[in-house]
């Protein structure tokens, strides 16, 4: 039901947020602010090991995301709103809902910026298969979900502007893996039967598009 719950709050928000939008246009002067929508692309790879009951494993896994904020941009330098996107792994797959902010640090066309998204992630799948070498799943259950960036904003023209960021990212999740119990046959190829918390750390970077 939590799940369910956060997913329908979401849905919600984005939806009232929509319509206010469309009220807010005779409203707000273009001055005091304005709606800004955030699509962006990104790739990261994994930087960190996973240690458990006396294992280590390495995080090497990658990641392609895609992303969509819905945002208010109060001036020149203040962005909030809240997002939602697609973290595809080689094996699994995430959905992130957060909360976004962007901080431009000065008001010109070409602008440093520094970004922030606090959220958290749901499953959209993941494979029951443990992997051959390690044999464990990775990334197998949701979790807290950040990600934070520096970047160059460049403004292309009165509407649109590209934004180049670094970024890392933090997923939490459990790592599945087994332990052969005595007098048991080793299925550690095929299944798991233990599982302990995981945290990921990830290091890309991520192109953007704001208009």
């Amino acid at each position: 039901m939590k799940r369910e719950y956060w997913i329908r709050f979401f849905v919600i928000v984005i939806l009232f947020l929509s319509f206010y939008h469309v009220q807010a246009q005779g409203v707000f002067k273009k001055e005091e602010g304005k709606f800004v929508y955030l699509s962006s692309l990104g790739f990261a790879k994994g930087v960190n090991d996973i240690r458990f009951e006396g294992r280590t494993v390495k995080n090497n896994i990658a990641v392609i995301s895609i992303h969509q904020v819905l945002a208010y941009q109060f001036n020149p330098y203040i962005i909030l709103g809240i997002g939602a996107g697609y973290d595809m792994y080689a094996k699994t797959g995430f959905i992130p809902l957060y909360t976004h902010l962007t901080v431009n640090f000065i008001k010109y066309d070409w602008a440093p910026f520094w970004n922030l998204n606090a959220g958290y992630s749901f499953k959209w799948y993941v494979n029951q298969k443990p992997e051959p070498m390690t044999r464990v799943i990775h990334a197998a259950q949701t979790g807290l979900y950040g990600e934070s960036g520096l970047g160059l904003k460049m403004k292309m023209t009165s509407k649109f502007s590209l934004l180049f960021s670094v970024n890392y990212k933090l997923q939490q999740s459990h790592i599945f893996y087994s332990v052969v119990e005595d007098d048991q046959p080793d299925i550690s190829q095929l299944a798991t039967n233990r599982s302990a918390l995981a945290l990921y750390h990830f290091v890309g970077f991520k192109l953007g598009f704001l208009f």
